[in-house]
C-alpha cells in the first residue's frame, strides 16, 4: 500500500500507475497518475486522434484507455474519460493526428472508441492538503 510520510494510508489508491506512480481514484471514481515525490496528479497523457479516411477527417476515434482512466486528446480541449457504457469497437484505420496528419500505407486496425463517446473529467483537488509527500509503498 501507499503511505505518505508521516504514515498515513493514501487511498483509495491502487497499484502502479504510468512511470511506476501510484494510481490515486478521485471522489467521482476516475483515476489520475501521482508523483510520489510531490503529490502532484496528473491523467495519462495526451492521446491521438485516428481516421478511417486517408486525410484526417471524418469521424475521430482514440485508442481504447483503462475504463475510468483520465487523460487528454490531440485537438481536443479538456481531460476525458470513456464513458462506462461505451462498447470498444476494432476499426480500420488510414490516418492519424497528433497534431500533424499522418497517412498510413497499409491498413491498420486496433480496438478504439469514438470521440464523441467520451465525458469530461475534473482533475480533483491537490492532495498535499490531505497528505504529507513523499510517498513510500509499505507491507501492513
Amino acid at each position: 500500500m501507499w503511505v505518505d510520510a508521516v504514515g498515513t494510508i493514501v487511498g483509495p489508491s491502487t497499484g502502479l500507475g504510468s512511470g511506476s506512480y501510484p494510481i490515486y481514484i478521485d471522489a467521482n471514481g476516475f483515476i489520475w497518475s501521482v508523483d510520489p515525490r510531490t503529490l502532484a496528479m496528473s491523467d495519462f497523457g495526451e492521446t491521438n486522434t485516428y481516421f478511417t479516411t486517408a486525410d484526417c477527417t471524418g469521424t475521430p476515434y482514440v485508442m481504447l484507455m483503462l475504463p475510468r482512466q483520465a487523460f487528454r486528446v490531440v485537438g481536443v480541449t479538456g481531460t476525458w474519460s470513456v464513458r462506462d457504457n461505451v462498447a470498444p469497437s476494432t476499426i480500420s484505420y488510414s490516418s492519424f493526428s497528433n497534431g500533424t496528419c499522418y497517412v498510413y500505407p497499409y491498413a491498420n486496425s486496433t480496438v478504439m472508441v469514438l470521440v464523441s463517446d467520451l465525458i469530461p473529467v475534473t482533475p480533483p483537488a491537490a492532495l498535499t492538503t490531505v497528505f504529507t509527500a513523499p510517498l513510500h509503498i509499505e507491507r501492513r
